[in-house]
This record gives structure tokens, sequence and C-alpha cells, in this order.
């Protein structure tokens, strides 16, 4: 497992656990239901942009490289 792999790893067992907490704290009722479903669909947002960050590059080839002049 390489390091990106690992901090992905640790980024989605956090917030899965993170957002655990927050339903416990809702069903215990000290907090309501919309200020858990907002940090929900906050951290579940970073989830997702991260994952499609961190998706692996077909042909690695990047758009802001620039590109090398052919030698002629």
């Amino acid at each position: 497992m390489n390091v990106n792999a690992f901090f992905s790893l640790m980024l989605t067992i956090s917030i899965v656990v993170l957002n655990i907490l927050a339903f416990r704290t809702h069903y215990y009722g000290s907090t309501s239901l919309d200020d858990v479903l907002a940090f929900t669909a906050f951290t579940g947002s970073i989830l997702v942009v991260h994952w499609i960050v961190s998706l692996p590059n077909p042909g690695g080839k990047s758009y802001y490289t620039k590109k090398k002049k052919k030698k002629y």
C-alpha cells in the first residue's frame, strides 16, 4: 500500500467515524437532525472530491504540464 492509498484510507475511516458520532449525538438528543445532515453532506463532499482527485490518470498525461517542444 502506497502513501496516497494509506492517507485516503485514513481520511475515509475518520470521516465515517465522525459521521457515526454525529448521528449518535442526534439520537441522544443533543443536536438537531438538520445539523447532522449538513455535517454529513459537507464531509461527504470532501470525500468525493478527494476520491476524484486521487483517481489514476489514464495514460499519465496531465493537462497542466507544458508540452515539450519537438526537435526537428
